[in-house]
């Protein structure tokens, strides 16, 4: 296992629902960056996206270029200004796609080569990707919202989108033996719904984008979970359950408790690894996918979450 030096990768969603929305979120993302590594708050990262044919609600594969530019804070030689270039293919609709291609531009450190992958779930998008710049390796992790357009008529269909987000560039990887992993999760049906005022009940969701950094490897992953919600007012509260995690090198399993404020949690667990149990923390953003107002809160929510599993 490993893990680069980096545990403040805050996730944000533009869904605003009882209160766990853009607000919340851009909050708990403003944490102070690593040493190693530069974070770019909620604005400071913005550009556009350009589909060739344009994004309809057929499910195609398009060619695609992401342009962005950000401003990014850190301590070390990452912190500066980053022209971001993407360019590669989608495929899928105007309500979620992945895609793949190569990383250009220009950083703090000089020209960048690479490549990315990315899950876009509606219009939300995270980029996750590798490149080299003075030739040292980093990491990218773009989370970018497509700013909605002004006329109803153009919502699923468009050649051109602006986007505006956050992000972070992580210099190389640690030796440290953590693991790092980055996810997107839908939740099925809560049974059930979550009340505005107390009540708990139970809870599953699987993801539908995630990437694991388990020295010397770097993939995909998937986490399954299930657990128990005991809710104090709507997004504030506790989920505890369990969890299995399927990476590059194998799976595991793990147990956790998230303590969430006004949507945005923090996650404490352990992990039942081949060399003994592991210590699991990490953040937890929620958005609103599904509500019964005025009678229930949640019915159904995504996460995104960033995980640092240490031996």
């Amino acid at each position: 296992m490993r893990k680069p030096a980096f545990g403040l990768l805050a996730c944000a969603l533009a869904l605003s629902a009882f209160g766990l929305g853009q607000g919340s979120l851009r909050a708990s993302a403003a944490t102070e960056p690593d040493p190693d590594a530069a974070y770019c708050p909620y604005g400071s990262v913005q550009g556009t996206a350009t589909y060739t044919p344009p994004m309809t609600s057929s499910v195609l594969t398009r060619a695609e270029t992401i342009t962005v530019q950000a401003q990014c804070v850190g301590a070390g030689d990452e912190g500066g200004s980053y022209d971001i270039n993407l360019g590669g293919t989608t495929t899928g609709d105007c309500g979620g796609a992945t895609g793949s291609g190569t990383v250009s531009g220009s950083s703090p450190e000089g020209a960048m080569s690479g490549t990315y992958t990315y899950a876009r779930s509606a219009v939300h998008y995270y980029i996750a990707g590798t490149y080299t710049a003075a030739g040292e390796s980093h990491q990218l992790h773009l989370w970018l919202d497509i700013v909605p357009v002004a006329d109803p008529n153009q919502v699923c269909f468009y050649s051109v989108a602006s986007l505006i987000g956050h992000g972070a560039m992580i210099d190389g990887l640690s030796g440290d033996g953590s693991d790092t992993v980055d996810f997107v999760a839908q939740s099925v049906a809560l049974s059930p719904p979550m009340p505005f005022v107390g009540g708990s009940g139970s809870y599953a969701f699987s993801t539908t984008s995630c990437e694991m950094v388990s020295v010397p490897d770097v993939g995909s992953c998937h986490l399954n979970s299930n657990g128990v919600y005991t809710d104090i007012v709507c997004g504030t509260g506790t989920m505890s359950g369990t969890a299995f995690l399927t990476g590059p090198d194998g799976g595991e399993s793990m147990s956790y408790t998230i303590t969430m404020v006004d949507g945005s949690g923090q996650l404490q667990g352990t992990m039942a690894a081949d060399d003994g149990n592991a210590i699991v923390t990490g953040t937890v953003d929620m958005a609103v996918t599904g509500s019964q107002a005025p009678s229930a809160c949640v019915t159904q929510f995504e996460l995104v979450g960033h995980l640092t599993i240490t031996p």
